[in-house]
């Protein structure tokens, strides 16, 4: 198959189909016509039969003949020798007859008469008789191209003969724009209006100012919904050239769907002015598209009212407004569960469009809140398969753990794992798969965390002691429990809240197994035996409430980053002197709860410590003056510790302090 060069358009997408026979035409005639139509702006599929192999039509032409709107069959003298192009003929004829109307076909006669289409004279005849002779074709087939091409004959069309090729073309290209013109569809009767939006937007239009505008609209994938980019229009400098020379001399509207990056819309400015009043519209989820030559107006697309979301819904599942009141309570929880995202909706509106019981409805929507609606899936991964490696870590962190925690905590780690966070974070908020709130927490829709963690789950279906993060008491239990190496996990988050459940017992033994452990969040969980040489690549514990004493032994923490531990851990000055004696690295140590805290922990161990936070200690009752040796502190605070009476004067020494409370 050869189909056009420019864009590499899918077969779905064509909108003429050229059957011709390529001894005959291809060089000349056919190329001509190919490239006015291109030329034009129509999308062509071009067949050259010469190009295939065997004897059925593959899948793609099919689909490129099944999807198109017009078919141009050029008729040349040999036409009916080739059998790929007799089998084109009926499979473009049939289509055509199941299509009601909406398919077209235009004939075009080079060096031989309608009649001989038609089988009144010899010519195609005798073509069918040799393949027929030559055991090429069985009777059935005979029979069967005969009809398509005696019915294709009385289509009228274009004579060669009676016209120069150059007015032919022309004549061609105009037809196929007019009928083009009439097959676009109409407006979906699904589509909901969002009047305060299209307000929004009209007043960044502002149509009635002479100026150029270029427009953004960006947001998180299933907000604004279309694939269409403009890929083509950077594939040469001839194409730069010539849509600057349209562009320069014409008021013109243009919408760019889906941009991925700012050199597409540089390669459509271009070096020249645009026209006075144009418009330039740029749907994207890259908050960061910008051009240099024209200011770049911003609207950020937010997700549908709840109302807005329900109608969506209901037209897709339903077709109707008004939906069974069965199904009234149902619609609005898959509407929530959805995120009121206008993609997600229309997807889940379809499939259940499908479902007719409750119990199905029900089954569907379990599957919508943990994210396993295939479809949907596949649509918000987009922006996921766009990140770096180091981003993608970034985005499955905050989508398991660190929704609503502080983003300044998860960046030392990050740092840390050489993930580049402050690089990525920026790119996931350009992307619209993260925002950060204005206490500087991470918030993450719904379906995007969804998303993260269905990932997770893909990497291993059937163990998630395999997957690179667990974040369920149950498969946490699980994979502490088991024997196996656990060489992938990467992240564990074990909480368990019952006052009346048993702690959790972790053995060194056990988190022995886990090789390449960088986060570990364990409440109500007791370390017990020789942890030396074990979690050497830990960077953040999150240590909880543990309701009897640890014994552990040489648990050096030397990658140590975050340290947070609450509740009463049996854990005096000493004992955390032991716990934090190798952490060079540390740049957070949060103590809240922590009864046995004195006041004689000595701080010069810690050079890199950033962070000091001490909360509701009861007995701490004073500050160790090696305080003052960390010079990187930038932030210390002190809450509801009672018995505080002596603060050294070494933190005046602290000239980095920038918050103190």
């Amino acid at each position: 198959m050869a189909s056009s060069d420019e864009g590499r358009l899918l077969a779905s997408e064509y909108q003429v189909f050229l059957s011709f026979r390529g001894p005959d035409t291809h060089i000349g005639f056919t190329d001509c016509l190919y490239h006015s139509l291109i030329d034009a702006g129509i999308c062509v599929f071009l067949d050259n039969e010469e190009l295939h192999v065997g004897e059925r039509i593959d899948g793609s032409l099919r689909q490129a003949i099944d999807n198109s709107k017009i078919y141009i069959l050029i008729f040349s003298q040999t036409y009916a020798s080739s059998q790929w192009c007799l089998r084109e003929v009926v499979q473009i004829m049939a289509n055509t007859s199941r299509s009601g109307g909406n398919k077209e076909i235009l004939p075009i006669f080079l060096d031989v008469e309608p009649d001989d289409i038609k089988l009144k004279t010899s010519l195609y005849k005798d073509a069918i008789r040799n393949l027929k002779r030559e055991k090429k074709l069985s009777n059935e087939e005979v029979n069967e191209w005969r009809k398509a091409l005696m019915d294709v004959g009385a289509i009228k069309g274009w004579e060669a003969k009676h016209m120069g090729h150059g007015k032919l073309i022309k004549l061609v290209v105009e037809e196929v724009m007019k009928k083009l013109k009439t097959k676009h569809k109409p407006v979906t009767e699904e589509l909901v209006r969002d009047d305060g939006q299209v307000v929004a937007v009209s007043e960044l239009l502002d149509i009635n100012s002479d100026g150029v505008r270029l427009i953004k609209i960006w947001g998180m994938g299933s907000i604004e919904i279309g694939h269409a980019g403009i890929g083509g229009i950077d594939e040469s400098d001839y194409g730069k050239k010539r849509v600057g020379d349209i562009l320069c001399n014409k008021k013109v509207l243009i919408v760019l769907d889906d941009v991925d990056n700012r050199e597409q819309v540089e390669k459509l400015v271009g070096e020249r002015n645009l026209y006075p009043g144009s418009r330039i519209l740029i749907t994207t989820r890259n908050k960061d598209i910008n051009t240099p030559k024209y200011q770049i107006l911003d609207y950020e697309m937010e997700v549908m009212n709840t109302n807005r979301a329900l109608e969506l819904f209901r037209r897709h599942a339903f077709g109707s407004v008004s939906p069974p009141n069965d199904y009234n309570d149902l619609s609005r929880e898959v509407v929530l569960a959805a995120g009121r995202l206008p993609l997600t909706i229309e997807v889940i509106g379809s499939f259940l469009h499908r479902k007719k019981t409750i119990e199905e409805w029900k089954e569907a929507l379990g599957q919508l809140r943990k994210g396993q609606l295939k479809n949907v899936y596949e649509k918000l991964k987009i922006s996921y398969d766009a990140l770096t490696n180091e981003q993608q870590q970034i985005f499955l962190d905050i989508a398991c753990f660190f929704i609503g925690q502080d983003m300044t905590y998860a960046i030392y780690i990050w740092e840390d794992c050489d993930f580049l966070p402050h690089t990525g974070v920026k790119t996931l908020i350009n992307l619209s798969l993260v925002k950060i709130l204005e206490n500087n927490v991470f918030w993450m829709h719904n379906q995007l965390r969804n998303l993260g963690r269905t990932i997770v789950c893909k990497e291993n279906l059937m163990n998630p002691g395999e997957r690179s993060r667990i974040w369920t008491n149950k498969d946490a239990l699980n994979a502490i429990q088991t024997k196996e190496i656990k060489k992938n996990v990467q992240a564990l988050y074990l909480d368990i809240h019952a006052q009346d459940s048993p702690n959790v017992i972790v053995q060194s033994e056990e988190i022995s197994r886990f090789e390449h452990l960088r986060f570990l969040n364990l409440s109500r969980g007791i370390f017990v035996g020789n942890f030396k040489n074990h979690l050497i690549e830990l960077r953040w514990l999150s240590w909880n409430f543990p309701l009897e004493k640890n014994e552990w032994t040489n648990l050096y923490l030397k990658n140590m980053v975050i340290l947070k531990l609450s509740g009463d851990l049996y854990l005096d000055d000493s004992r955390l002197q032991d716990l934090i004696q190798m952490a060079r690295k540390l740049k957070v140590l949060s103590l809240q709860d922590c009864a046995e805290i004195n006041g004689t922990l000595d701080f010069s161990r810690c050079p890199d410590l950033e962070r000091l936070a001490f909360e509701s200690c009861s007995n701490l009752w004073k500050i160790d003056g090696s305080i003052g040796k960390l010079k990187c502190l930038i932030d210390l605070k002190i809450k509801h510790c009672v018995k505080l009476k002596y603060l050294p004067e070494e933190i005046g020494y602290l000239v980095n302090l920038k918050q103190f409370a």
